[in-house]
Protein backbone atom coordinates (compact mmCIF):
# COMPACT_ATOMS: atom_id res chain seq x y z
CA UNK A 1 0.00 0.00 0.00
CA UNK A 2 1.17 3.59 -1.05
CA UNK A 3 1.38 5.87 1.91
CA UNK A 4 -0.72 9.19 1.70
CA UNK A 5 0.92 12.38 0.16
CA UNK A 6 1.72 15.08 3.08
CA UNK A 7 -0.90 17.23 2.26
CA UNK A 8 -3.37 14.08 2.53
CA UNK A 9 -1.60 12.99 5.87
CA UNK A 10 -2.83 16.30 7.40
CA UNK A 11 -6.12 15.62 6.13
CA UNK A 12 -6.44 12.02 7.52
CA UNK A 13 -4.58 13.32 10.65
CA UNK A 14 -7.61 16.42 11.21
CA UNK A 15 -9.95 14.13 10.49
CA UNK A 16 -8.82 11.06 13.07
CA UNK A 17 -8.81 13.91 15.10
CA UNK A 18 -12.09 15.26 14.77
CA UNK A 19 -13.67 11.32 14.81
CA UNK A 20 -11.85 11.04 18.00
CA UNK A 21 -13.29 14.31 19.69
CA UNK A 22 -16.63 13.28 18.40
CA UNK A 23 -16.30 10.06 20.17
CA UNK A 24 -14.75 11.54 23.11
CA UNK A 25 -17.44 14.35 23.69
CA UNK A 26 -15.10 16.73 22.94
CA UNK A 27 -15.10 20.06 20.50
CA UNK A 28 -12.41 21.78 18.70
CA UNK A 29 -10.58 23.43 21.17
CA UNK A 30 -8.87 25.91 17.89
CA UNK A 31 -10.35 28.32 15.66
CA UNK A 32 -12.70 31.06 16.28
CA UNK A 33 -14.17 29.77 18.97
CA UNK A 34 -17.47 28.34 17.56
CA UNK A 35 -18.96 25.46 19.13
CA UNK A 36 -16.34 25.43 22.10
CA UNK A 37 -18.17 24.61 25.11
CA UNK A 38 -18.03 26.86 28.37
CA UNK A 39 -15.60 26.04 30.85
CA UNK A 40 -16.56 25.40 34.75
CA UNK A 41 -15.15 29.70 35.32
CA UNK A 42 -17.02 30.40 32.57
CA UNK A 43 -19.97 28.80 34.31
CA UNK A 44 -19.54 30.98 37.50
CA UNK A 45 -21.92 33.75 39.00
CA UNK A 46 -20.03 37.22 39.42
CA UNK A 47 -22.51 38.02 42.38
CA UNK A 48 -22.53 41.51 44.08
CA UNK A 49 -20.41 39.81 46.76
CA UNK A 50 -17.71 38.31 44.79
CA UNK A 51 -17.33 41.68 43.38
CA UNK A 52 -17.31 43.82 46.35
CA UNK A 53 -15.21 41.26 48.09
CA UNK A 54 -12.30 42.37 45.04
CA UNK A 55 -12.69 45.71 45.36
CA UNK A 56 -12.54 45.85 49.06
CA UNK A 57 -9.96 47.14 50.63
CA UNK A 58 -8.25 47.31 54.39
CA UNK A 59 -9.10 50.56 56.43
CA UNK A 60 -5.66 50.94 57.33
CA UNK A 61 -2.48 49.85 55.50
CA UNK A 62 1.50 49.86 56.95
CA UNK A 63 3.72 52.35 54.96
CA UNK A 64 6.26 49.72 53.20
CA UNK A 65 9.04 52.16 53.41
CA UNK A 66 9.10 53.51 57.94
CA UNK A 67 6.24 50.87 58.92
CA UNK A 68 3.90 53.24 60.08
CA UNK A 69 0.25 52.58 60.04
CA UNK A 70 -1.60 54.85 57.96
CA UNK A 71 -5.47 55.16 56.83
CA UNK A 72 -6.11 53.90 53.70
CA UNK A 73 -7.29 56.76 51.73
CA UNK A 74 -6.12 59.47 48.96
CA UNK A 75 -5.62 61.50 51.94
CA UNK A 76 -2.61 59.20 53.67
CA UNK A 77 -1.66 57.25 51.01
CA UNK A 78 0.27 58.37 48.28
CA UNK A 79 -0.36 55.33 46.41
CA UNK A 80 -4.41 55.07 47.19
CA UNK A 81 -6.21 54.65 43.42
CA UNK A 82 -3.18 53.88 41.38
CA UNK A 83 -3.65 50.47 38.83
CA UNK A 84 -2.20 48.37 39.31
CA UNK A 85 -1.89 48.65 43.18
CA UNK A 86 2.29 48.68 43.26
CA UNK A 87 1.88 47.49 46.90
CA UNK A 88 1.22 44.16 48.30
CA UNK A 89 -2.31 43.83 50.00
CA UNK A 90 -1.99 45.77 53.41
CA UNK A 91 0.84 47.93 52.20
CA UNK A 92 0.99 51.51 51.27
CA UNK A 93 3.16 55.00 51.20
CA UNK A 94 2.25 57.78 54.15
CA UNK A 95 3.29 60.97 52.15
CA UNK A 96 5.86 62.01 54.33
CA UNK A 97 8.37 58.81 52.64
CA UNK A 98 6.65 58.50 48.65
CA UNK A 99 5.72 62.49 48.44
CA UNK A 100 2.60 64.60 48.83
CA UNK A 101 1.75 65.45 45.51
CA UNK A 102 -0.49 68.31 46.28
CA UNK A 103 2.63 70.38 48.21
CA UNK A 104 3.88 73.58 47.33
CA UNK A 105 7.34 72.09 48.58
CA UNK A 106 9.45 70.10 45.92
CA UNK A 107 11.02 68.57 49.32
CA UNK A 108 8.01 67.37 50.56
CA UNK A 109 6.43 66.78 47.10
CA UNK A 110 9.63 63.76 46.17
CA UNK A 111 9.02 62.85 49.92
CA UNK A 112 12.10 60.52 51.80
CA UNK A 113 12.13 57.99 48.69
CA UNK A 114 12.25 60.90 45.93
CA UNK A 115 15.00 62.90 48.15
CA UNK A 116 17.04 59.40 48.44
CA UNK A 117 17.05 58.63 45.07
CA UNK A 118 18.02 61.77 43.51
CA UNK A 119 20.51 62.97 45.85
CA UNK A 120 22.34 59.91 45.68
CA UNK A 121 22.55 60.94 42.26
CA UNK A 122 23.17 64.06 42.73
CA UNK A 123 26.35 62.96 44.68
CA UNK A 124 27.38 60.66 41.89
CA UNK A 125 27.18 63.65 39.18
CA UNK A 126 29.01 65.88 41.41
CA UNK A 127 31.91 63.95 42.29
CA UNK A 128 32.65 63.19 38.75
CA UNK A 129 32.67 66.93 37.76
CA UNK A 130 35.64 69.60 37.78
CA UNK A 131 36.04 71.42 40.36
CA UNK A 132 35.07 74.64 38.19
CA UNK A 133 31.47 72.22 36.90
CA UNK A 134 30.87 71.48 40.78
CA UNK A 135 30.86 74.94 41.91
CA UNK A 136 28.19 75.81 39.18
CA UNK A 137 26.21 72.55 40.00
CA UNK A 138 26.43 73.79 43.81
CA UNK A 139 24.73 77.14 42.69
CA UNK A 140 22.50 75.13 40.94
CA UNK A 141 18.37 74.80 42.80
CA UNK A 142 17.06 71.79 44.00
CA UNK A 143 14.35 71.74 41.36
CA UNK A 144 17.05 72.44 38.65
CA UNK A 145 19.23 69.71 39.67
CA UNK A 146 15.95 66.78 39.73
CA UNK A 147 15.25 67.90 36.29
CA UNK A 148 18.65 67.36 35.18
CA UNK A 149 19.11 64.16 36.88
CA UNK A 150 15.71 62.87 35.56
CA UNK A 151 16.53 63.66 31.94
CA UNK A 152 20.39 61.91 32.56
CA UNK A 153 17.64 58.77 33.48
CA UNK A 154 15.42 59.32 30.56
CA UNK A 155 19.06 59.43 27.85
CA UNK A 156 19.75 56.16 29.57
CA UNK A 157 22.98 58.00 30.71
CA UNK A 158 22.82 56.84 34.47
CA UNK A 159 20.07 54.62 36.19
Amino acid sequence: MRSPEPSQAIGIKESALGVRRAAHGKRSQSGNGKGQTPTSHMDQGHGLEQVTAKVEQPAYVKCSCCGELIENSADKNACFGIEPYPHDEGFGECFECGGDPHSDDILVRLGWMGRTFYEARMDIVRDRLSPENRAKFDEKDYGWKIAFIGRCIEKGLMI
